[in-house]
């Protein structure tokens, strides 16, 4: 659902997306324990994901 909404929205605007990324992620506050977890989410342009990739050492397929 959440994927539906974002594309609607994205589309609405005119941006035209290939890819999204998903970075998994945890925050913990040491003094008191507390873990918050989420996701960050990335929607680059089609022409920035190539050098995205090349900077964080991923190889891309396709």
């Amino acid at each position: 659902m959440l994927g539906a909404t974002m594309t609607s929205g994205l589309l609405e605007e005119g941006y035209q997306m290939e890819s999204v990324l998903i970075i998994e992620t945890m925050l913990q506050e040491q003094a008191h324990s507390s873990v918050m977890k989420g996701n960050f989410l990335l929607v680059p342009d089609n022409d920035s994901i190539q050098p995205l990739f090349q900077a964080l050492g991923v190889p891309l397929h396709g």
